[in-house]
């Protein structure tokens, strides 16, 4: 899990965030905390007016576009009653993301806890099974070839210049 940095847990930085959130959600932010969730980017726990909110900030370019468009798949499982996934807000203008200071920013409906990868496989495949059942055709996702593409992606991260320090 990625610590936040001493840059995006300075007091002018989250002024800046806070302005932004409360402008692209129209919500009033009462507080945002660090929140110990995800493994790449950063996440913080909103407070606001109409209740609380994750708030996922991902800055690695490579990732952006796949995580937007993770977005669609969130919000179409949520939207056929798949209740144990948080559901993504909207922005003010309908939108599942937005940008900010060059990452892009989805936030989702708070749930209490803390992630973890120490999970029951019963209870695992209790979650998965409805979401298999989904009729994913109309949805614009990546097939799995079973080749080695990503394997040579991975590489390729690895070997990259710019990814993210673990």
């Amino acid at each position: 899990m990625q610590e936040i940095s001493i840059r995006e847990s300075s007091r002018a930085y989250l002024d800046r965030l806070q302005g932004f959130l409360s402008n692209e959600y129209a919500f009033k932010v009462w507080e945002i905390t660090a929140a110990p969730r995800g493994f790449f980017g950063e996440t913080w726990k909103v407070r606001t007016d109409v209740g609380c909110f994750f708030v996922k900030i991902d800055r690695w370019k490579y990732h952006q576009e796949s995580y937007r468009r993770s977005l669609n798949a969130v919000a179409y499982m949520t939207d056929q009653g798949i209740s144990h996934i948080p559901a993504v807000r909207r922005t003010a203008d309908g939108q599942l993301s937005c940008d900010f200071d060059g990452g892009v920013v989805a936030t989702f409906a708070y749930e209490e806890g803390i992630q973890t990868e120490d999970y029951p496989v019963k209870q695992l495949f209790s979650h998965l099974i409805p979401i298999y059942q989904l009729d994913a055709s109309r949805l614009d996702l990546e097939k799995e070839s079973f080749g080695t593409r990503t394997l040579d992606r991975f590489r390729s991260l690895w070997d990259a210049e710019e990814r993210p320090a673990a």
